[in-house]
């Protein structure tokens, strides 16, 4: 196999790459903003200002939230301004520094 095989084979495989990254994103995208829609509406309903409408699009985001994990997309919660990784260990408190002696 050549120089030029090699790099279209290469070339491919790096191609194939973005265009798998580039649909996850768009998904992963798209979830995002029926999660956003979905609470918007959660939280009309919980105000007491929902309108007959709304019950409609929920059950439609539904069913879009459902196909969309059928797909392999994983929905999960993170309460906000949280990070996944573990809480640190709580720091130790320093005991208080001796009085300096007295000059005089």
């Amino acid at each position: 196999m050549g120089f030029l095989d090699k790099a279209k084979v290469q070339a491919q495989k790096l191609q194939e790459t973005v265009v798998d990254k580039t649909s996850t994103l768009q998904r992963d995208r798209r979830v995002d903003k029926l999660l956003e829609e979905l609470g918007t509406l959660a939280f009309l309903e919980l105000a007491g200002r929902a309108e007959p409408a709304h019950a409609a699009r929920l059950e439609a985001l539904q069913a879009e939230l459902i196909q969309a994990e059928a797909a392999g997309t994983k929905i999960v919660w993170t309460p906000s301004g949280t990070s996944s990784e573990p809480p640190a260990p709580p720091a130790r408190s320093q005991p208080p520094p001796p009085d300096a002696p007295l000059l005089g």
